[in-house]
């Protein structure tokens, strides 16, 4: 992996992802830039690789979560993936997100710290965090957010993280590091991708490390496929 060396959910969550990614995106009147050429093959290998991703992830069993056609088009991305993961002996389930966007920028409508309070919920807090690929450890985020519905407390776990294809950290924590990339031509051009795991508060801590383990391994390829970035750019 020499690339990056270089470098229960309730139904009351799934139908507010597409809104998300709606209206942070409006708000922050994200545009981006045309790409062209070996940009494109690029992303034709990163749309390859992300539709590839299993649905049975150990005893995990995936629903894809359809995404609204106003946030597609102004989200512009490559790819959208939102996906239920369902544990059919218990009914408890997480949600997996993950967008790559051809524009790096468009990122930021898409950055938790915006994303989640323009839809209603209130942070509770941040704290970094790692995860594990073949034995590295590269950074992320844990977020926390609450919100009150009829009267009832719901909390949301994020853990958040960004892949790049360019520049010298290609496994990021932070939009510092998104919007340092999308400075130069090539950054601008193969742009960046974000993946986000949602857990609802009954997930322990040791709960939600074995979801991101196992969840992590079966996104390994589409992470190799975006960091290693395009060979001949």
């Amino acid at each position: 992996m020499s690339s990056l060396t270089n470098n229960p959910l309730g139904n009351w969550l799934a139908p507010g992802l597409s809104a998300l990614l709606l209206l942070a995106t409006v708000a922050f009147g994200l545009v981006g830039v045309e790409g062209g050429g070996t940009a494109d093959a690029f992303h034709d290998r990163v749309r390859t690789t992300m539709e590839a991703v299993p649905y049975k992830i150990d005893r995990w069993v995936g629903s894809d979560v359809e995404a609204a056609a106003a946030a597609t088009r102004l989200l512009r991305p490559v790819k959208l993936m939102q996906r239920r993961y369902t544990d059919p002996g218990t009914g408890r389930s997480f949600n997996l997100l993950m967008v790559y966007c051809g524009d790096s920028r468009d990122m930021l409508g898409h950055y938790p710290p915006n994303c989640y309070p323009a839809h209603g919920w209130k942070s509770k807090g941040d704290a970094p965090a790692t995860f594990q690929l073949e034995g590295m450890s590269f950074p992320a985020t844990e977020y926390s957010f609450v919100r009150s519905v009829v009267g009832v407390d719901q909390t949301l776990g994020v853990f958040n993280f960004f892949a790049l294809p360019s520049g010298t950290d290609r496994l990021v924590a932070t939009m510092d590091a998104v919007n340092r990339a999308s400075q130069t031509r090539t950054g601008a051009k193969l742009g960046a991708a974000q993946i986000q795991l949602l857990f609802d508060d009954t997930y322990t801590p040791a709960e939600r490390a074995e979801v991101r383990a196992s969840v992590l391994a079966a996104l390994t390829p589409v992470i190799e496929t975006i960091t290693a970035g395009a060979d001949d750019e």
